[in-house]
């Protein structure tokens, strides 16, 4: 039993969705100390405050200096150039993309057009008598159809070659944009490290607000 062409395409979607990177988000905004009085004070941290005790200040402030938010945030907008970059390339190549798949849905009505044309002339010529005007028109028909169809492909041929190009020319825009994903995500895990500890640090020992 087959499968529709509909679950197919359904099922492909799904596999591509499923295979595809997620995107990076942006790094989290650095937490931030403020003081308060009677031996306590506040942590904002994750869009969220914290009151830990005065003891807890330093450690809290020697985690929050080990977070290089200024490094991850180059490596973001970096990410996010690269990514500009790329979106630019993908859409010339899917321009040029759409152009050569017309050129072909007019190549293979062209070619059609000819199939049709020769069984045209085969069916009359198979019928004797026939009047030699209209084998001639028939004839006529097949040659225009010929011409047709090699003008297509040309086209056709030539809409690919371009499509081709930009399918390779858009290659080092990909690569950057790959390379600057995973240096992000590196700088993002290196960020995000002290911000864990502290976190920890916030919930083992703090009080949420």
């Amino acid at each position: 039993m087959k499968a529709s062409p509909l679950l197919l395409l359904a099922w492909l979607s799904a596999t591509l969705l499923a295979a595809a990177p997620e995107e990076p988000a942006p790094p989290p905004n650095l937490p931030v100390i403020y003081d308060e009085i009677g031996g306590k004070f506040l942590l904002r941290l994750d869009n969220r405050r914290y009151q830990l005790a005065a003891e807890f200040k330093d450690p809290a402030a020697r985690l929050i200096a080990d977070a290089n938010y200024a490094r991850a945030k180059l490596l973001w907008e970096d990410y996010r150039r690269a990514l500009a970059d790329k979106a630019k390339a993908d859409a010339a190549t899917n321009r040029l993309e759409a152009t050569a798949r017309r050129f072909g849905t007019v190549t293979e009505r062209a070619r059609l057009n000819l199939d049709n044309a020769r069984q045209q002339l085969s069916l009359y010529r198979s019928t004797p008598p026939y009047d030699n005007a209209q084998l001639v028109f028939l004839q006529e028909q097949v040659n225009r159809a010929t011409t047709q169809l090699a003008s297509a492909e040309d086209q056709e041929n030539r809409a690919r070659l371009k499509a081709d190009e930009a399918r390779r020319a858009a290659e080092p825009a990909n690569e950057r944009a790959e390379k600057a994903r995973v240096a992000y995500l590196d700088g993002l895990t290196d960020y995000d490290r002290p911000l864990a500890a502290l976190r920890a640090l916030a919930m083992a020992s703090g009080t949420a607000l």
